[in-house]
């Protein structure tokens, strides 16, 4: 059987301990050493638990940070095809409504102009003032020749595009 002391595996002696100076001096050396030990592993657990939570912590903050970025710059990139989206598709109808405004316009302007000519040439028909020689009236192709002569000499003098022109 072991003799408790400091080669025990026991830390609590069998009997008392001896008063002597220098056992005294062994079981105080290895009582602190003991405490110190112990002591320094509890430190060292908890500074590996503290330095594995700031890990983990320091991994999720990260995540958190990475995932915030990319969905920042996913909105980023879908408001800016959206805005570029809208302002083409009103661009482009901007442009078609001008064009059929332009159409529009030069109808409406011919449309005038014809009725004009019906009305005035109708009118000399019914007093009897024709120049047609025959008895129906012949204003509509008077009309229409008076139209495509207007059309021409507008086009000369203002310049009016020819694609203006192929739209009529």
């Amino acid at each position: 059987m072991e003799q408790p002391g400091f080669g025990s595996r026991s830390l609590v002696p069998a009997r008392a301990p001896s008063t002597s100076p220098r056992r005294v001096m062994e079981l105080s050396y290895f009582c602190s050493r003991a405490f110190l030990a112990q002591k320094s592993f509890r430190d060292y657990r908890q500074m590996r638990y503290k330095i594995v939570q700031t890990r983990s912590t320091t991994t999720t903050m990260v995540f958190v940070v990475v995932v915030v970025v990319v969905v920042v710059a996913v909105v980023a990139v879908v408001v800016v095809v959206f805005v570029v989206v809208v302002v083409v598709v009103v661009a482009v109808l901007l442009s078609l409504l001008s064009w059929l405004l332009l159409l529009l316009s030069w109808w409406l302007l011919l449309l005038l102009l014809i009725v004009v000519v019906v009305v005035v040439c109708c009118r000399r028909c019914r007093r009897r003032r024709c120049r047609c020689r025959r008895r129906r009236c012949c204003c509509v192709v008077v009309a229409v020749v008076v139209v495509v002569v207007v059309v021409v000499v507008v086009s000369v003098v203002v310049g009016v595009p020819s694609t203006h022109l192929n739209m009529l």
